[in-house]
């Protein structure tokens, strides 16, 4: 089956800013390189996010990529329908999960709980990756409504960790991130995923439990 001419020009497209950007096509990218990858898609979601919401403050040294890459925008506009479909799991998260975020102890293991909730049964998708994103960004805006925009670096490092110790492997299983990219475009922009949440209970704190599937 040949592709439609709009297609096919996407797909040049994707190609050309993905090699602008630097990242390696012409083999397949080494997990270190996915890792990096993953800290910067983090880094240009959670700024963007904030920027868009007027929270950037002195306190927030985050810095944006000076050319965010096609996989990076797209992975902002899918979270970005998560965040909108579902703007119940999305907002106040700290208030849903009955924590402070006045410290960087807790911002991370409050995450890395909720990852944890995430991928429980070992399933590993596009769309429960995708899903990160979103999350952090919500975590790093309550940081900044409490007036810790610091530990914003914080939640970065904690979606890095996740991607370098679980998902890692898995993505570069599938071709790498440009794989995200090239399957959105196939499936023509349809629905990527479906989002569900609900409260679950670990140790001391009620927590936010969010699944997304790619279907």
């Amino acid at each position: 089956m040949f592709l439609m001419w709009r297609e096919y020009v996407d797909i040049v497209k994707i190609f050309t800013g993905i090699r602008e950007f630097g990242w390696n096509l012409t083999e397949m990218a080494t997990q270190k390189e996915i890792a990096m990858q993953g800290r910067t898609i983090c880094k240009d979601y959670i700024y963007h996010k904030l920027r868009k919401m007027g929270l950037l403050n002195k306190k927030v040294t985050l810095q944006a990529t000076a050319k965010s890459s096609d996989i990076s925008f797209q992975i902002q506009y899918l979270g970005s329908e998560m965040e909108k479909n579902h703007p119940d799991v999305y907002k106040n998260i700290s208030r849903q999960l009955a924590v402070t975020m006045n410290s960087e102890k807790i911002v991370r293991e409050t995450f890395m709980q909720v990852v944890e909730n995430i991928f429980e049964d070992g399933r590993i998708t596009w769309g429960r990756i995708v899903s990160l994103f979103p999350l952090a960004g919500s975590f790093s805006v309550d940081c900044v409504q409490q007036s810790h925009g610091e530990f914003v670096n914080t939640v970065v490092d904690a979606v890095a960790t996740v991607v370098e110790n679980k998902l890692v492997g898995w993505i570069q299983q599938q071709g790498g991130w440009i794989e995200l990219m090239l399957s959105h475009r196939a499936r023509d922009k349809k629905h990527l995923y479906i989002l569900s949440a609900f409260g679950a209970t670990i140790g001391f704190a009620t927590t936010l439990v969010v699944i997304a599937t790619w279907v």
